[in-house]
């Protein structure tokens, strides 16, 4: 009987790569620091990004805005067409900036009544 070809697999193994090395690394170093901050600067994660937000609203609204997935789900079935999808894709972009306009709104308005 005939030996079973063994082949040997290409590419690099899965989270291998340098960007998924890294990636860990700092997420893991980035724990470490945020578990260092009760004991070496008697505060916390929490506290430091509550002091933030508290001192620039604005500014603590437009950086974690970065952070929010801004995924559109653009199904489109055999009876639809892409007008219709890219109509909804649309509205949905419109609402989105809405909602962000009234959340600035608001964060002003608050900014004005403790002036």
């Amino acid at each position: 009987m005939g030996r079973a070809v063994v082949k040997k697999k290409r590419g690099r193994p899965p989270k291998t790569g340098g960007w998924q090395q890294l990636s860990t690394r700092l997420s893991q170093e980035w724990a470490d620091a945020c578990g260092l901050l009760p004991e070496r600067h008697s505060t916390t994660l929490s506290e430091l990004l509550s002091d933030a937000i508290a001192k620039e609203p604005l500014k603590a609204v437009q950086v974690l805005s970065g952070f929010i997935p801004k995924n559109i789900d653009l199904s489109v079935s055999a009876d639809g067409d892409w007008a219709e999808a890219l109509s909804r894709a649309s509205e949905i972009i419109r609402s989105d900036r809405a909602k962000q306009a009234e959340i600035i709104d608001q964060v002003i308005d608050i900014e004005e009544e403790t002036d």
